[in-house]
């Protein structure tokens, strides 16, 4: 039986919600301790177990880490083991297992974990180099590769360099939200990262283009590699659609200008915060350079398969890979509760207090009323032309650093996450805290009808 105390939908779970068949083939590939993520181990010299299962699936049809396996391959050759989880949003935490403590090998692999991460905190300039090194690894595309090559770059260099940046940058987000429980640090640290971050740019730069002082032309230029759903192979690209874009182009609102003043630390914690800075902008950096390569994935794709629906398609059929019987259930089906609470409590990531109406939200073409809660799935960045419209944001799942966070906080916008929201009805008058991450449904106030779709 399937317990959903063992999926988390935070972490690698984040590179695509709800992905397509042919999407997920290609990221369950990705993410197992034999290709991708295995490698990317192997560069930060971190204990892992080469093992062909994937450390993610499929759950009523969203992308979530199975923690049974992402355990197996991180942390069997090491004492520690997850705790049970109690929300899919919950931060997985670990916790010493004393039935590993008579493997030898448990030990070597703690020691190693351990040792790695001290020299990470003794250093931290020394890591932010790594990660810039890392960064420039990723090779630029070739026109002319077949998609077998595509697929080969992909697997063996891009991902295994994202990864690693990416924990790298996990590594030092958590480390300075734990030490620094100020909410000004967070606020400093949106604004530092989002003048260089490539996705928040991407936003804000389409007032440019909407007060003329950027033309449409080159604003593809720079940002039509993004898609509505950057790492899903079926979505066509920004540049595939420019008329769509032009038409959200006029609905987009300039970012307020506002300079926070670097809050006062250790000197210390100082040589941290700088370094966590530099870290998640190589991360948006690889990130980018991944978009590139997933664009020639798509086409490759298309030119093999035709202009047909390509979604149903599997790597594995693509790739003429028959030796690969691997059984795998694609969508793990569990009970979903429709009920929800009237309150809750989840995480802050952008100050301010709010009240309004409830709106979910599915789709970037939503229509946003005046003076609405909006209820996003995640805080990725596909939604994120939506954010400045809302008068509040609730996100069901993200964390202090993801783009939906840095967005919310640059545009003013109160927000927290927290997945217990994800079935409030629409027209419900709700208040919500970004600063403590509590909200709560007015009792007694009756639901009224929001007009436009979702």
């Amino acid at each position: 039986m399937v317990d959903s105390s063992y999926y988390y939908n935070g972490g690698l779970a984040e590179i695509v919600a709800r992905p397509s068949p042919l999407t997920f083939s290609f990221v369950r590939h990705w993410f197992t301790g034999s290709t991708s993520l295995g490698l990317a181990m192997e560069l930060l010299g971190l204990p892992y177990v080469k093992r062909n299962e994937p450390v993610v699936a499929l759950v009523n049809g969203q992308l979530m880490v199975n923690l049974i396996e992402e355990e197996k391959t991180l942390y069997q050759n090491t004492l520690f083991s997850y705790i049970t989880q109690q929300q899919f949003a919950d931060v997985p935490g670990l916790h010493l297992n004393w039935q590993k403590i008579i493997r030898p090998a448990s030990w070597l692999g703690t020691l190693k974990l351990l040792q790695k991460q001290s020299i990470w905190i003794a250093k931290p300039e020394a890591v932010v180099t790594l990660a810039e090194k890392l960064e420039s690894l990723i090779p630029e595309p070739d026109q002319t590769t077949t998609l077998k090559q595509v697929d080969r770059v992909l697997t063996e260099q891009v991902w295994t360099y994202v990864i690693a940046i990416g924990t790298l940058a996990e590594f030092f987000a958590t480390f300075v939200r734990r030490e620094c429980k100020d909410e000004k640090i967070m606020h400093f640290l949106s604004q530092q990262i989002a003048r260089e971050d490539w996705f928040f740019l991407s936003v804000k730069d389409q007032f440019q283009v909407k007060s003329g002082q950027m033309t449409i032309a080159n604003y593809l230029l720079i940002y039509g590699m993004r898609a509505d759903q950057d790492y899903e192979l079926t979505c066509p690209r920004w540049f595939e659609i420019p008329q769509e874009i032009e038409k959200r182009i006029d609905q987009s609102m300039p970012a307020p200008r506002v300079d926070i003043e670097k809050p006062q630390v250790l000197e210390k914690m100082d040589k941290f915060i700088t370094a966590l800075i530099r870290l998640q902008i190589f991360r948006t950096q690889s990130r980018r350079k991944a978009l590139i390569f997933i664009n020639s994935l798509r086409q490759s794709i298309l030119k093999q398969a035709g202009q047909t629906n390509i979604k149903y398609k599997l790597r594995e059929q693509l790739l003429n890979l028959h030796d690969d019987t691997t059984p795998y259930v694609f969508n793990i089906k569990l009970n979903q509760e429709n009920t929800f609470p009237k309150n809750g409590e989840g995480t802050g990531v952008s100050k301010g207090i709010a009240l309004g109406r409830v709106k979910q939200i599915r789709s970037v073409t939503a229509i946003i009323p005046a003076g609405v809660i909006c209820i996003f799935p995640q805080a990725s960045p596909e939604f994120s032309i939506l954010f400045p419209r809302c008068k509040g944001i609730i996100f069901l799942q993200g964390g202090p650093t993801s783009h939906g966070a840095i967005v919310a906080r640059e545009y003013g916008v109160p927000a927290l996450v927290d997945v217990r929201a994800k079935n409030i009805p629409d027209g419900k008058l709700i208040e919500i805290d970004g600063v403590s991450g509590k909200w709560n449904i007015s009792p007694g106030v009756k639901p009224v009808h929001l007009s436009g779709g979702r």
